[in-house]
């Protein structure tokens, strides 16, 4: 039985956004937003199939998200230097914002609900070659039967 899985969203990483209202009240989702859950729904639905994930009835997950940024070319090689070294850090989206759109997106996927996420790491970083998201997602060996 496999009880972890990974993927990559590739392109600019995005946070949810606060909900929006209506002048009745009602709220709604913004479009962008609900395009990149959609995209992150697929990519781990990609990787579930191909590792024959089955841990989506666990109580505990650990989720790992990290965070990619390409370094503007307009940079000094210098500032360049610095956001490779982790001197410098990326400043939007915020980390909870980025962990809750790609939480929200695995819900009903890799567990019932994110609430069972007990371990969650995110880090944003600056790379000079890749611009996206990598999540891995495990489940609690405890809960494993093992």
């Amino acid at each position: 039985m496999v009880y972890s899985f990974s993927f990559h969203v590739p392109g600019k990483p995005r946070g949810a956004a606060r909900p929006r209202f209506t002048r009745q009240g009602h709220a709604y989702t913004l479009r962008e937003d609900q395009i990149y859950r959609a995209l992150v729904t697929a990519k781990a639905r990609k990787a579930i199939r191909s590792t024959r994930y089955s841990g989506e009835t666990a109580q505990n997950f650990r989720v790992d998200i990290g965070v990619f940024f390409k370094i503007p070319s307009s940079w000094t090689k210098a500032k360049k230097a610095a956001a490779l070294r982790g001197e410098i850090s990326p400043s939007k989206p915020d980390c909870d914002n980025v962990a809750k759109i790609i939480l929200d997106s695995l819900n009903r996927l890799a567990w019932e609900d994110d609430s069972k996420v007990s371990i969650l790491t995110v880090r944003k970083e600056f790379s000079t070659t890749y611009e996206g998201v990598r999540v891995v997602v495990e489940a609690d060996p405890t809960d494993r039967g093992e």
